[in-house]
């Protein structure tokens, strides 16, 4: 993979996908020893968990003493200093722009910036770039700083620790031959601040990938407030302004600097489909996709039937009492019979060769036991996946009878039968796998959660 981004040069990439690990000896190749690639990855890492609250990777050494990544849950770009980190998805056409989506649409706790004011501009027919939600989040949080009075002073953004940079690495700017280096007051002069120069080459960073007017429109009119400020920086500023060595008192330009950096430090990356322009940023796919399918299940729900929980936490029955609680993803109860179905999301890809979901032991045992312990007749094991084979029917503009021998053929197949659990008091607990389409638009994967909000609404266990 080569990087169209000159402010950085060649650098080393390392590619994971999830749930994979690898040795990272061959940056060693690039000149890099050992101790300077555990400081880079623990740079990376708590930069990343930082600016987006996401753990990126596992960092650990074998029982051979190699040294080793491996992908949690997280998607998406990371630059660092030295290297590049590339995590990539085991589903086909999902990528960081679908997961970002997901995450500004439920205002997940996964994304340190979504909001319901993102959530606002999103119109779920249409198709958005990395680049576009970015620009939304940051317009917003740059629209906070306007009204709550844009900086004309450094110190009025940044405190500096008793770090010895600063805002400039001297000894490195002097090895780079760059002599004299700046003074702080070369660098600050009314709105032209670092800091709201790195906001200002963001925004305009976004309107050269971005082919939404809407944003547009709304990144100009922001820019136009920054009277004076050019927007310039340079290669070693963007690099080498870490916020996590300042204490920043204004939590409006903490978020767009979080955002403003993330978009500058922006690169090509070579998937199989061609290159993709991504700015360095993270998504947890974990946490996105159980809040946007429980979000969504709360909010298809007849509320006047159905009673909706999410992550609800109930004590043990067992006796003597233990300590402790377990908490399910969803329970849905209906308000008329009062029977309860139990939900568990699991951001989980495994398929047999025939593209059906793999139900591994644990993830049966744990739902089996919410079951039971609930005192539910039936459960649902909710997986992702991209053009599933099987799905409940959501009605169109066909009959009534047509549509009804869609639903009659939907249960003759294994995951509308679903399976049954006996256990030694001779009841049985009614199992079913659902797969949620993540492909296409976000309206396709809304349409695919009605789907299970139907076949719910059709359970009598």
């Amino acid at each position: 993979m080569k990087s169209d981004d000159d402010r950085s040069g060649v650098k080393p990439n390392i590619t994971l996908s999830l749930g994979k690990e690898i040795s990272i000896d061959g940056l060693i190749e690039f000149g890099l020893d050992t101790a300077t690639i555990e400081a880079e990855l623990k740079d990376m890492f708590l930069e990343a968990y930082r600016m987006f609250g996401v753990r990126p990777f596992s960092f650990f050494f074998d029982t051979n003493g190699e040294m080793k990544l491996r992908a949690e849950s997280s998607i998406g770009f990371l630059s660092g200093r030295l290297f590049d980190i590339v995590l990539q998805s085991k589903i086909d056409n999902f990528d960081l722009g679908k997961a970002l989506l997901m995450a500004q649409y439920c205002k997940s706790g996964a994304l340190k910036v979504s909001s319901s004011k993102v959530r606002s501009q999103i119109d779920v027919d249409s198709e958005y770039t990395v680049f576009d939600l970015m620009g939304f989040s940051l317009v917003e949080v740059v629209n906070d700083i306007i009204k709550n009075g844009i900086a004309k002073s450094f110190k009025d953004v940044l405190h500096i620790t008793n770090r010895k940079s600063g805002t400039i690495d001297f000894q490195n700017w002097i090895n780079r031959g760059l002599l004299p280096p700046p003074s702080k007051t070369d660098i600050e002069s009314d709105y032209n601040i670092l800091p709201n120069r790195l906001i200002i080459a963001a925004l305009k960073s976004v309107l050269d990938f971005t082919k939404n007017s809407k944003l547009s429109g709304l990144i100009r009119s922001n820019i136009m407030n920054f009277e004076g400020c050019d927007g310039q920086v340079d290669s070693y500023e963007i690099d080498n302004f870490k916020i996590h060595h300042f204490n920043i008192p204004r939590r409006d330009y903490e978020s767009a600097l979080s955002l403003s950096l993330a978009i500058l430090r922006k690169k090509a990356v070579s998937f199989l489909e061609g290159e993709v322009n991504l700015p360095s940023a993270l998504v947890d796919l974990n946490v996105v996709f159980e809040e946007f399918c429980s979000l969504q299940i709360s909010e298809l729900l007849n509320p006047e039937m159905y009673e909706v929980k999410l992550q609800p936490e109930y004590d043990h029955p067992i006796s003597p009492e233990i300590g402790g609680y377990f908490s399910p993803d969803i329970t849905i109860r209906n308000k008329k019979n009062k029977k309860m179905i139990v939900l568990d999301v699991k951001n989980k890809y495994k398929v047999n060769s025939d593209g059906d979901q793999v139900i591994a032991n644990a993830d049966l045992f744990q739902l089996s036991y919410y079951a039971a312990s609930l005192g539910a007749k039936s459960a649902v094991l909710l997986y992702p996946s991209v053009n599933p084979k099987v799905e409940y029917p959501v009605k169109a503009s066909e009959s009534e009878a047509a549509y009804a021998n869609k639903v009659l053929k939907y249960y003759a197949t294994e995951q509308g039968a679903g399976f049954s659990i006996k256990n030694p008091t001779d009841e049985s607990l009614k199992l079913y796998k659902y797969q949620i389409d993540l492909g296409g638009s976000l309206q396709n994967t809304i349409r695919s959660l009605a789907g299970i909000c139907l076949f719910i609404e059709s359970v009598r266990d």
